[in-house]
């Protein structure tokens, strides 16, 4: 939850781009 909430905290403009960014590292971490 924190890596999230420093995501939103560099930069996401939207609650769309943060549920993108948190796909993206979960396709990433497989």
């Amino acid at each position: 939850m924190s890596l999230n909430l420093l995501k939103l905290c560099v930069g996401c403009d939207s609650v769309e781009d943060l549920e993108e960014w948190i796909a993206f590292r979960l396709d990433e971490r497989r």
